[in-house]
């Protein structure tokens, strides 16, 4: 049996339910959880990276690809630019590299259609309605001018702007997570949660940045960070280590960002949090690896 449109309405998911499409699919009770592994197996195995398909093609070695994503740490550029840069591909070859990407790529839907788990008139419906769900969300607010993830104390910081920004993109860059921001609001203790780090970043005064997820999400950024193998190693480096190095990763991103527009930024290094900040604004995280939060704390 499968959920029909008024369940759905009846409840309202929240989390990676409300904002990714297989965990949607998992809450409605139209797929299980082993249903959707297979399915997002099958979407990582064609949804390959750029790096992946230039080794694949043999426009490069795998150790000249893992130079360049190891680079990308340092800079914030798409791998193919960086390649273009490095005279290991040339724009032919890259332009030829992105349209085979795209031609391969698909999304969840597609991929539980092309397994058959579902009929394909049960997966269009839900979707339907899954997209019903974001189509009320508007910017924080009407009549200021303001980033739609920022609350309004917040209007006019270049340095959260670029951060919540930048988080989805270098999260799926670095490690292979998809994660999502929600809106901030002001922060409490049940915003931190079992691994945490922060950060200072100096401009015009202080922000300190916090990054805190679930052992779920720590695991993960753990072993994409530093390998299956180093992760159950006598050597793995804790959890909070792990989340302390992704910060650094994104505090530099944003970091090169804003002295890129002309403004200085000073970063020092990460520290391990265990309390939450008695004032700021976090931002939740949503990801179908587990979730957390980014904490800002301005002066």
């Amino acid at each position: 049996p499968t959920a029909s449109s008024s369940d759905a309405a009846a409840e309202v998911p929240t989390g990676p339910a409300a904002r990714f499409f297989g965990e949607y699919l998992v809450f409605r009770k139209l797929i299980n959880r082993d249903q959707l592994a297979e399915a997002t197996k099958l979407v990582e195995s064609k949804n390959q990276r750029l790096g992946d398909l230039a080794v694949e093609q043999g426009y490069m070695t795998l150790i000249q690809a893992d130079g360049l994503n190891q680079k990308q740490r340092e800079v914030d550029k798409p791998f193919g630019e960086l390649a273009v840069e490095h005279g290991l591909l040339t724009q032919v070859q890259l332009d030829a590299l992105l349209n085979l990407q795209k031609e391969k790529r698909i999304r969840i839907g597609e991929a539980i259609q092309e397994l058959h788990l579902i009929e394909d008139g049960a997966v269009e419906s839900a979707f339907a309605d899954f997209k019903k769900l974001h189509e009320s969300e508007t910017p924080a607010t009407n009549d200021v001018k303001g980033h739609p993830l920022l609350p309004k104390a917040l209007f006019g910081n270049r340095l959260a702007e670029l951060l919540v920004d930048s988080f989805p993109k270098i999260a799926m860059r670095v490690t292979g997570v998809q994660a999502k921001v929600d809106r901030g609001r002001d922060v409490t203790p049940n915003f931190m949660w079992d691994c945490s780090a922060s950060l200072m970043l100096n401009h015009e005064g202080s922000t300190k940045v916090y990054l805190s997820v679930n052992e779920d999400l720590a695991d993960t950024i753990l072993r994409k960070l530093f390998g299956d193998d180093m992760a159950e190693s006598e050597f793995a480096p804790e959890f909070e280590d792990a989340i302390g190095e992704f910060l650094t990763i994104v505090a530099a991103a944003v970091a090169r960002s804003m002295q890129d527009e002309g403004i200085a930024v000073k970063m020092d290094k990460s520290i391990v949090e265990t309390v939450a900040p008695t004032d700021g604004f976090a931002f939740p995280l949503s990801s179908p690896e587990g979730n957390g939060s980014i904490i800002v704390v301005h002066h």
